[in-house]
Protein backbone atom coordinates (compact mmCIF):
# COMPACT_ATOMS: atom_id res chain seq x y z
CA UNK A 1 0.00 0.00 0.00
CA UNK A 2 1.37 3.18 -0.92
CA UNK A 3 1.76 6.10 1.84
CA UNK A 4 -0.75 7.93 0.83
CA UNK A 5 -3.16 5.31 0.92
CA UNK A 6 -2.14 4.37 4.73
CA UNK A 7 -2.45 8.21 5.44
CA UNK A 8 -5.76 8.33 3.81
CA UNK A 9 -7.59 5.52 6.02
CA UNK A 10 -5.93 6.82 8.76
CA UNK A 11 -7.26 10.42 8.45
CA UNK A 12 -10.49 8.15 7.75
CA UNK A 13 -9.97 6.68 11.54
CA UNK A 14 -9.11 9.93 13.24
CA UNK A 15 -12.17 11.26 11.98
CA UNK A 16 -14.80 8.45 12.31
CA UNK A 17 -13.71 8.23 16.19
CA UNK A 18 -13.88 12.20 16.83
CA UNK A 19 -17.34 11.68 15.46
CA UNK A 20 -18.54 8.83 17.47
CA UNK A 21 -16.75 10.45 20.62
CA UNK A 22 -18.44 13.93 20.19
CA UNK A 23 -21.60 12.22 19.75
CA UNK A 24 -21.23 10.17 22.90
CA UNK A 25 -20.39 13.30 24.60
CA UNK A 26 -22.95 15.27 23.46
CA UNK A 27 -25.51 12.61 24.57
CA UNK A 28 -24.24 12.44 28.11
CA UNK A 29 -24.00 16.19 28.64
CA UNK A 30 -27.65 16.36 27.33
CA UNK A 31 -28.79 13.68 29.83
CA UNK A 32 -26.95 15.42 32.53
CA UNK A 33 -28.64 18.72 31.50
CA UNK A 34 -31.96 16.77 31.42
CA UNK A 35 -31.82 15.68 35.15
CA UNK A 36 -30.22 18.87 36.66
CA UNK A 37 -32.94 21.01 35.03
CA UNK A 38 -36.08 19.91 36.56
CA UNK A 39 -36.95 22.01 39.35
CA UNK A 40 -38.00 22.11 42.98
CA UNK A 41 -41.44 22.27 43.77
CA UNK A 42 -41.48 24.83 46.03
CA UNK A 43 -43.47 22.38 48.80
CA UNK A 44 -40.47 19.53 48.02
CA UNK A 45 -37.67 22.16 48.99
CA UNK A 46 -39.26 22.70 52.10
CA UNK A 47 -40.26 19.19 53.17
CA UNK A 48 -36.48 18.07 51.82
CA UNK A 49 -35.11 20.73 54.51
CA UNK A 50 -37.52 20.39 57.20
CA UNK A 51 -36.38 16.35 57.13
CA UNK A 52 -32.67 16.52 56.21
CA UNK A 53 -30.71 14.49 58.99
CA UNK A 54 -28.24 17.06 58.71
CA UNK A 55 -30.31 19.61 60.03
CA UNK A 56 -31.72 17.59 62.32
CA UNK A 57 -28.63 16.05 63.57
CA UNK A 58 -26.51 19.38 64.40
CA UNK A 59 -29.84 21.34 65.62
CA UNK A 60 -29.89 23.15 62.95
CA UNK A 61 -32.63 25.97 62.28
CA UNK A 62 -33.66 28.67 59.24
CA UNK A 63 -33.13 32.18 60.13
CA UNK A 64 -36.89 32.92 60.38
CA UNK A 65 -37.68 30.19 62.81
CA UNK A 66 -36.62 31.20 67.02
CA UNK A 67 -36.63 28.68 69.92
CA UNK A 68 -39.29 28.79 72.64
CA UNK A 69 -36.11 28.21 75.49
CA UNK A 70 -32.82 30.35 75.75
CA UNK A 71 -29.78 28.67 73.87
CA UNK A 72 -26.17 28.92 74.42
CA UNK A 73 -24.87 30.72 70.99
CA UNK A 74 -21.58 31.04 69.71
CA UNK A 75 -19.46 34.15 70.97
CA UNK A 76 -19.31 35.79 67.50
CA UNK A 77 -22.68 35.49 67.35
CA UNK A 78 -23.53 37.68 70.63
CA UNK A 79 -25.04 41.10 69.37
CA UNK A 80 -25.70 39.91 65.99
CA UNK A 81 -29.89 40.07 65.97
CA UNK A 82 -30.78 43.08 64.79
CA UNK A 83 -33.57 44.50 67.23
CA UNK A 84 -31.92 42.30 70.18
CA UNK A 85 -30.60 43.43 73.99
CA UNK A 86 -27.23 42.51 75.20
CA UNK A 87 -26.77 42.03 78.57
CA UNK A 88 -23.78 40.49 80.62
CA UNK A 89 -24.37 38.78 83.69
CA UNK A 90 -22.06 37.42 86.40
CA UNK A 91 -22.21 33.58 87.55
CA UNK A 92 -20.76 33.04 91.33
CA UNK A 93 -18.74 30.14 92.31
CA UNK A 94 -21.68 29.88 94.50
CA UNK A 95 -23.91 29.25 91.52
CA UNK A 96 -25.82 32.63 92.41
CA UNK A 97 -26.37 34.25 88.54
CA UNK A 98 -26.43 38.32 88.94
CA UNK A 99 -27.65 41.43 86.82
CA UNK A 100 -25.17 43.97 85.78
CA UNK A 101 -25.69 45.84 89.58
CA UNK A 102 -25.75 42.29 91.32
CA UNK A 103 -29.09 41.87 92.02
CA UNK A 104 -30.13 37.96 92.50
CA UNK A 105 -31.94 36.84 89.05
CA UNK A 106 -34.04 34.54 90.51
CA UNK A 107 -36.21 33.08 87.30
CA UNK A 108 -32.76 31.72 85.79
CA UNK A 109 -34.41 28.93 83.20
CA UNK A 110 -36.43 31.73 82.29
CA UNK A 111 -33.93 33.84 81.15
CA UNK A 112 -30.91 32.00 80.16
CA UNK A 113 -31.78 28.64 80.81
CA UNK A 114 -31.02 25.54 83.58
CA UNK A 115 -28.01 23.97 82.22
CA UNK A 116 -26.25 27.49 80.91
CA UNK A 117 -23.43 26.53 83.47
CA UNK A 118 -22.91 23.59 81.75
CA UNK A 119 -21.30 25.45 78.84
CA UNK A 120 -18.79 27.05 80.31
CA UNK A 121 -15.42 25.89 78.20
CA UNK A 122 -17.49 25.40 75.14
CA UNK A 123 -16.22 28.43 73.75
CA UNK A 124 -14.35 30.11 75.84
CA UNK A 125 -13.48 29.24 79.50
CA UNK A 126 -15.18 32.00 81.62
CA UNK A 127 -17.96 32.72 79.32
CA UNK A 128 -21.03 31.41 78.17
CA UNK A 129 -23.25 33.46 75.48
CA UNK A 130 -26.95 32.59 75.52
CA UNK A 131 -29.89 33.85 73.43
CA UNK A 132 -33.48 34.32 74.31
CA UNK A 133 -35.30 34.83 71.59
CA UNK A 134 -38.67 35.15 73.73
CA UNK A 135 -37.29 38.15 75.29
CA UNK A 136 -35.09 39.18 71.95
CA UNK A 137 -32.23 39.26 74.51
CA UNK A 138 -28.61 38.03 74.37
CA UNK A 139 -26.99 37.34 77.67
CA UNK A 140 -23.08 37.33 77.84
CA UNK A 141 -22.38 35.45 81.37
CA UNK A 142 -19.29 35.94 83.12
CA UNK A 143 -17.91 33.12 85.51
CA UNK A 144 -16.63 34.90 88.63
CA UNK A 145 -14.69 32.54 91.25
CA UNK A 146 -15.44 34.51 94.28
CA UNK A 147 -18.53 33.53 96.44
CA UNK A 148 -20.96 36.16 95.74
CA UNK A 149 -21.54 37.34 99.39
CA UNK A 150 -18.03 38.24 99.92
CA UNK A 151 -18.46 40.63 96.41
CA UNK A 152 -22.24 42.15 98.17
CA UNK A 153 -20.73 42.50 101.74
CA UNK A 154 -17.91 44.47 100.31
CA UNK A 155 -20.38 46.73 98.45
CA UNK A 156 -21.61 50.25 100.56
CA UNK A 157 -25.05 49.62 100.18
CA UNK A 158 -24.48 46.36 101.64
CA UNK A 159 -26.31 45.67 105.66
CA UNK A 160 -25.83 42.25 107.38
CA UNK A 161 -28.91 43.38 109.40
Amino acid sequence: MSKAATLFIFGCGVLTGMSIGFRIAKSVYEEAATETEQPFEEDDSIDILENSEIITENSYTSSDKTEDKPYVIPPEEFGEMEGYIQSSLTYYADKILTDEDDNIIDDVEDIVGADFAKHFGEYEEDSVFVRNDSKKHDYEILKDFRLYSDVVKNKPHYSEG
